[in-house]
Formats: structure tokens, C-alpha cells, sequence
């Protein structure tokens, strides 16, 4: 009897626990990041590999413009799924713009993960746009001195153009 009890309790929490996800998922979709943000929050420390919840405390942070703790969260997940294209350009993308909001040293040792994980995601999946748009960007934007190129972004241009018109 003792063990039913307990097995009991643990489903209801499971079940609260997945009906946070629920919720933050919809009040995700709705735009209201906070309320979101708040109950991702709880389900993480309840399930903290849980990929997906990691992925939208990510994308909440990167709204906020907080850098760090995005930085943070698709570093996990890249980590914890490095075949994945999708969370390499996110991971990519959440460094080059802390990149762009710090000082140019700190800047410099930076750009050697951004170029990896766009080339990294653009690798991996071979009809990946906007891996390939980023790398268009980066390449254009940077000196030549750092490993800008226009060669570079001409050849990632090039591959868009082969997989899409628009």
C-alpha cells in the first residue's frame, strides 16, 4: 500500500510537471515570454536536460538580449545534441551578438566559436538557409584582417542561390 502512495505521488508530479511545459508552450506561441520564462523555469529544475525547455529559455533569453544566459542554454543543448544543425546556429548566432556588444579583444577571441558553429550547421545540413545567410553576414561584416572575405560569403551566396530563388 506504502508503495502505491509513493507511485502515486510521483505521476502527479510528473503530470504538474508537464502541464507547466504545456502552459509555457502556449504562453510561448502567445508571445508572453515572463509568464513563459517563469513556469520553463520550474520545469527545468525538475527535468534539467529536458532539450526543448532549454531551447525556449534560450530563445526568451535571445529576445531579451540577454547574451550570457542564452549563451548558456544552447551551449547545453549543442552539447548535448552536436549533430543537431538548428542549436549549432542558434548556439552561432546568441555569441555573435554578444560579439558585436563587447569590447573588440574579447570580440576576437569569440569569433573562432561563431564561425565554427555556423560552419558547423551549415555541414551538417546542406540545405540549411539561414546557416548559410549568417555566413554570408559574418563574412561580409568582418576585416579581412580577423577572416572577413568576400570570397567566402560569394561562395555561401552562391549556395543560396542554388537553394532558393527568393
Amino acid at each position: 500500500m506504502q508503495i502505491f502512495k509513493v507511485v502515486i505521488l510521483l505521476f502527479s508530479f510528473q503530470l504538474m510537471a508537464n502541464s507547466d511545459f504545456e502552459k509555457a508552450e502556449k504562453l510561448f506561441k502567445q508571445n508572453r515570454l515572463v509568464e513563459a520564462q517563469s513556469l520553463f523555469e520550474n520545469h527545468l529544475k525538475a527535468n534539467p536536460n529536458h532539450t526543448k525547455t532549454l531551447e525556449y529559455l534560450g530563445d526568451i533569453a535571445g529576445a531579451n538580449k540577454n547574451w550570457d544566459k542564452a549563451i548558456v542554454y544552447y551551449q547545453k543543448i549543442k552539447n548535448q545534441y552536436p549533430q543537431n544543425a538548428v542549436y549549432q546556429y542558434k548556439y552561432g548566432g546568441v555569441l555573435g551578438m554578444k560579439a558585436k556588444e563587447v569590447n573588440k579583444f574579447k570580440a576576437l577571441g569569440m569569433l573562432g566559436d561563431v564561425e565554427n558553429a555556423f560552419l558547423n550547421a551549415a555541414k551538417l545540413d546542406p540545405t540549411f538557409i539561414d546557416a548559410r545567410w549568417a555566413l554570408v553576414i559574418l563574412y561580409i561584416e568582418l576585416p579581412g584582417i580577423v577572416g572577413g572575405s568576400e570570397t567566402k560569403a560569394q561562395k555561401y551566396a552562391e549556395e543560396l542561390m542554388k537553394l532558393s530563388k527568393v
